[in-house]
Parts: C-alpha cells; structure tokens; sequence
C-alpha cells in the first residue's frame, strides 16, 4: 500500500532548554539531538517504504542557525531523492518564515519549497497525489491562509500543507499565527491535512477530512514531557509513545491508515509512581491515597506475616527521600547536641499508634544549656 510522512516543527539545531548532563560527551549528544532525531525520520522514511515526505513548517529554528541548518536539510533532502527517489516536499512556519533568509542556498533536486507569495498545487510525480500549500512570508502571519489555497483535484489524492494554530487544537504557549478551523479545512474537500505548529499529537476528522498534528520530532524543554504512570492504574498509559512523525497510508483518493513513528533522542517524562504498598480499591477504601490512621487499631494488618501493607522502612517500598531525612536529622541533632547539656522529660510521655511506627506523636522535654563554664 502506497504510504507518504508527514512530520512538523523539526526546529533544527534548536538547543533543547533546561539540561545539562556534566559530562562533554552527552552533552554533546544532547546538543546534536534535532539533527539525530531528523537523521531517524530520513532511516524512517526508507525503512517504510514511502513515497515521499512532507514537512509542515519549522523545519530549522531561527535566524542564528537558518544557514547551518538549511545546509544540513539540503544536504540529507538531496541523499534521499537521490539514493532513494524520495521527494521532499516542505512550507515555512513563523520560525523559518521566508524573510529570515538573506542568505539564499540552491534548494537541490527532490526538495521543493512552498512559495510564499501565494498557495501552491503541486503534483507529486507518478503518484496520483496533489499538495496544496502556503510558505508563512513573514513570522507574524495573522491571516487565515486556507482560503487561498486551491481546488482540490478531481481524481486525485489531495493533501494541504499547512502551519497553523487551528482553533480546536490545545494552545500549548503557542502564538494563534494562520488561525483557522476545522470546519474550514472540511470545506476545501482535501482527504488530508498535515499541520504543523502545535507540537502536541493529535488527529481530528471532520466530514471525511482528516486533520493531523504529528507533534514536533524532538521535545525541546520539560514542558514537552511525556507522562507516563504505573501500568497497573487503571485507565493510565504503560508505555512511553516518544516524539515523531506520522506514517500515512492511502489508496486511491482515500487515507487508510494514520500512525506514529517515534524518531526522537532525549525524552523528558512525567512520571507518576505510586508508592503505597497495596492500591487495590477492592481491599482498601481510596487505597491510592495516603491514610495516617489506616491501621489504627489493627495494627496486625501491617506487621504481621502476610500482612496487608509493607512499610516504608526497607524493600521495595523503602522511602526514597529517606536517606535525606536521615541526613538532616543527624546534622540536627549533631548541633542540638553541641548547645544543650541537658535533656530533661516534662511530664508524662504520650502514648500514641502512627501509620509507621507505634509512636509518641510529641514528646514534651527541657533543654538545659551548656553552661557558660564548660
């Protein structure tokens, strides 16, 4: 089955924020991770077999790296097509628009450009397949621009190319640049739109179109994390799905299939770890949350063999912050200790049932100085 990629918000040798590993070689993997990442949408792109490669916008970061980076584009858009007859076919988001290239660089053979005066419709060779899009001329493009994108083609397969804020995807921090709506996009009567700009993934479907955000290739900051939680919560994620492009199938005039390709190199994750010792809503009431007097007078169900819960002193359950508290206790102490002489018990000790120890909850006392003689 014929299949193309779709992929968005490259952001070429855009520096990923917030991390430092102190070590020169990683970081340096850390560093080169939006070339790698592109690398693996190019090994992608052979090992699936497609017949060519969109790329909706963003695709090198800003004018700092414009140059450095387009040579890198060409120089890997240019072995594709050569080597293995894949063209690529790419419009300009609001950090690559067209005005931020003084410097022009000869697009090679394979890779085509979307203009930036006007849409554009163009047919990709043999393939029965025709692209609608618009470059953004400058960063700042306010305008919807999908109504000046062409006709669709009568038997053909057609696809708008487009950076965009559409309305009904998350906002995410990002600028309403080329706003529009899925209504919108239904009405040119394209079987596929491949957005870019919003870097969260996500597909929409409205009377027979389907829109996608394929996300960006490589999260950039902690903001971009994955979440990720136990997999034995009911209803949560237990796998990590990675940042990447889309592998779109289609026969005809028709798309049968949308699916995600991770090509990322660093992942940043949320992760959310349960740490009780027995979550099973069937044997405690609100198991997930934290309980100080779930044993209170049954303590045998937490101390005895084949007791319900293990504690947090040792084994897999053991306190991770521990070590910490321990630390600030003995340092505590260590000064305590240094100023009072004496300790001395003011009445009666108190007698109390905790959740990890059978403890006094206070314990009253006078600290006697060390007198001034030593």
């Amino acid at each position: 089955m014929p299949r193309f990629l779709h992929a968005a918000d490259l952001h070429l040798d855009s520096p990923l924020l917030g991390l430092s590993l102190g070590d020169e070689k990683a970081d340096e993997s850390v560093r080169a991770a939006t070339r790698r990442a592109f690398e693996r949408l190019v090994e992608v792109a052979v090992a699936e077999g497609v017949r060519f490669v969109v790329l909706a916008g963003d695709v090198v970061d800003g004018r700092d790296s414009s140059f450095e980076s387009t040579v890198f584009l060409n120089t890997h858009a240019g072995r594709l097509f050569r080597e293995h007859g894949i063209r690529t076919y790419m419009v300009r988001g609001n950090h690559d628009p067209e005005n931020l290239f003084a410097r022009k660089l000869v697009t090679p053979e394979g890779l085509h450009v979307f203009s930036a005066d006007a849409a554009e419709s163009i047919e990709v060779p043999g393939e029965g397949v025709v692209l609608h899009g618009r470059s953004y001329p400058t960063q700042a493009v306010r305008e919807d621009l999908v109504p000046g994108y062409g006709a669709p083609v009568p038997g053909k397969l057609n696809v708008g190319v487009l950076h965009t804020a559409l309305s009904a995807a998350p906002r995410d921090g990002h600028e309403p640049y080329a706003p529009t709506t899925l209504s919108e996009l239904a009405d040119k009567g394209y079987a596929y739109w491949a957005l870019g700009h919003v870097h969260t993934r996500a597909t929409y479907e409205e009377r027979g179109t389907k829109a996608v955000f394929p996300g960006n290739l490589q999260s950039r900051h902690a903001r971009e994390a994955e979440r990720f939680e136990h997999p034995a919560r009911e209803g949560s994620p237990g796998s990590i799905t990675g940042r990447g492009v889309a592998i779109v199938d289609y026969e005809g005039t028709a798309i049968t299939g949308v699916r995600h390709v991770p090509c990322d190199v660093v992942r940043w994750l949320h992760l959310a770890i349960d740490v009780s010792g027995n979550f099973d809503d069937a044997h405690f009431p609100n198991a997930v949350q934290f309980d100080h007097d779930r044993f209170a007078g049954a303590s045998e169900r937490q101390y005895a063999p084949g007791a319900d819960i293990l504690t947090f002193g040792k084994g897999t359950h053991h306190c991770v912050g521990s070590r910490l508290g321990q630390l600030e206790m003995m340092h505590a102490f260590t000064q305590l200790l240094e100023r009072v002489g004496r300790i001395e018990a003011a009445g009666e000790l108190p007698v109390g049932v905790g959740f990890f120890l059978h403890s006094p909850p206070s314990l009253p006392v006078v600290l006697h100085p060390v007198s001034a003689g030593g």
